[in-house]
């Protein structure tokens, strides 16, 4: 959040999704990347991520790779529906240091109810 905010009292309000998880999702990013591959990429890569034993952004990053490139796409496709789908916003930290800070239980609950809530396009 060092970059996002001049003042520390502003992290609560910047980083709301570090302490709540979303009720809504960024419409810009969902209405027009949310598509019915990025929807089957997303699933994918939420049930592999259980299996990893190191929940590390490293681990992380290189597992969306591959999960892109199995479902012949590219990883800039999946990110801000991935970020949407955890954080409800389209900015923020970088996405794998924030899913690893969140935890595996967390980010796997936060994207079960994104992608049973977010219409695919």
């Amino acid at each position: 959040m060092k970059e996002k905010v001049n003042f520390i009292n502003e992290i609560p309000e910047q980083g709301i999704y570090f302490f709540k998880a979303p009720i809504c999702y960024d419409e810009q990013v969902t209405s027009k990347k949310w598509t019915a591959p990025v929807s089957k990429a997303l699933m994918e890569y939420n049930k592999a991520m259980q299996e990893l034993v190191e929940f590390s952004s490293t681990n992380l990053e290189t597992l969306l790779s591959a999960v892109a490139d199995i479902n012949t796409m590219k990883t800039g496709q999946m990110m801000q529906p991935l970020r949407v789908s955890v954080s409800g916003v389209v900015s923020g930290p970088p996405i794998f240091e924030m899913l690893a800070l969140l935890g595996k239980v967390e980010v796997h609950s936060r994207m079960n109810h994104a992608l049973n809530s977010i219409a695919i396009v």
